[in-house]
This record gives C-alpha cells, sequence and structure tokens, in this order.
C-alpha cells in the first residue's frame, strides 16, 4: 500500500506508513499445521525489512539520526510504537534478559533489556 509512496529525506513518518511495510511482514510469517500467525520481535522485522531493501529504511534510519540517535534502537522503538498503535496487531511483552541476537546477522543488536514487544496480526 504504502510501498510505492515515495519517502522524502526529513520528513515526519507516519505510523500509516510504517505499518504499510510492517504488516506484509508479519503477514507472511506463519507456523503450526492451522498455518496461525507467529509473533516476532521488532529486530525480525527491521531485518526482513532491510533484507527487501524497503523503500521505508532509509528514511526510518535518517530521522532517527536527525534526532539524535546513532544506534537502531531508536529505528526499533519507532517500529514497536507504531505496532502496538495498530488496533489489528497482537502485541505482547517477552522476558528478554537472556535474550542475545546473533552477532553476525544484526551486529548492532546487544541483548536484551527486561522486555522485549512482540508481534502478530489478530
Amino acid at each position: 500500500m504504502y510501498e510505492s509512496q515515495r519517502f522524502e529525506c526529513g520528513m515526519y513518518i507516519e505510523n500509516e506508513q510504517i505499518l504499510g511495510a510492517c504488516v506484509p511482514v508479519l503477514r507472511q510469517v506463519r507456523a503450526g499445521r492451522c498455518g496461525e500467525h507467529t509473533f516476532l520481535t521488532p529486530q525480525q522485522i527491521w531485518i526482513a525489512l532491510a533484507r527487501k531493501r524497503h523503500r521505508i529504511c532509509g528514511p526510518l534510519i535518517h530521522l532517527c539520526r536527525k534526532n539524535g540517535k546513532t544506534d537502531l534502537s531508536a529505528v526499533l522503538a519507532r517500529i514497536a510504537k507504531a505496532l502496538t498503535d495498530a488496533p489489528y496487531i497482537e502485541t505482547r511483552y517477552l522476558d528478554s534478559r537472556y535474550l542475545l541476537f546473533d552477532p553476525v546477522e544484526a551486529p548492532e543488536f546487544g541483548a536484551g533489556g527486561t522486555s522485549c514487544p512482540i508481534f502478530r496480526l489478530q
């Protein structure tokens, strides 16, 4: 829906634009016998968007850098905020004190904090 829309650096990114990028990622991930939607972390969603070279990746990074944030945690927080506010996305929280991310796949992600939001389509 928003993928064809042109993003310009420096503009404000609406939650709907982030949802337009993230919902196809959430829609395609299914598991189990019934094929129900699987929960994903903001990190997994970001990696999927970056692999697809989605048009929203550059503006999200640029916007966070413009606001003085230099790491990807600000981008992940922005994705989490947009998904948490959506009425058709189910949000739960995962105890992530001992959750580590693969340093080869995602070197910019460190150890998790105390809780990590996870999302799936309802």
